[in-house]
């Protein structure tokens, strides 16, 4: 069981640090937090600091099912995939807007947080990168946006966002 759960990899030491449960999470765009929300339901998104796994706020969940979560660059919206459907939350766990696709498992935020981003699922191999423009105030603004078209998931579609630069990383191939 101490094996098993979310850890922390300090750089100077490499030694891990067991933060929290099993469960779905992302780290703050801006500080040493990640926001994890427990495997086992708890109704709360919990706020850990990763310098010593004390939970230092949470958010309540008006939302259950999630498969991935995002923190939007400014801390105060998230971005959650719950089925076929990317959904945006404020920080106080409250929906603002929601947008039915399919899509694949992973959602990001844009470097400027005025977008989600995600691959939309196809029925070949190859899907296509797209962003849903997001308003500050977390409503969609319009339809999505093809980013990158036919990138090879071979029914993956995942990926992450370097926070500075904007490069993609993806996962994609039969073995990971």
């Amino acid at each position: 069981a101490g094996r098993e759960g979310l850890f922390a990899v300090p750089r100077q030491t490499g030694i891990p640090q067991r933060i929290g449960a099993l469960g779905i999470y992302d780290t703050h765009p801006g500080a040493d937090t990640v926001m994890l929300i427990p495997a086992r339901a708890t109704g709360f998104a919990l706020i850990i600091e990763m310098g010593g796994g004390v939970v230092v706020d949470s958010i309540p969940l008006r939302f259950d099912g999630a498969s991935d979560i995002s923190w939007a660059p400014d801390g105060r919206r998230l971005a959650a995939r719950m089925g076929d459907k990317v959904q945006i939350f404020g920080r106080d766990g409250g929906l603002t807007d929601s947008i039915r696709l399919a899509v694949r498992p992973v959602v990001r935020w844009n470097r400027a947080g005025t977008a989600v981003l995600f691959f939309q699922a196809s029925t070949v191999r190859e899907d296509r990168f797209v962003q849903v423009p997001v308003s500050r105030d977390g409503r969609v603004r319009g339809p999505a946006e093809v980013v990158v078209g036919r990138i090879p998931t071979l029914y993956r579609g995942g990926f992450d966002i370097a926070r500075h630069s904007g490069t993609l990383a993806i996962e994609t191939g039969d073995a990971n």
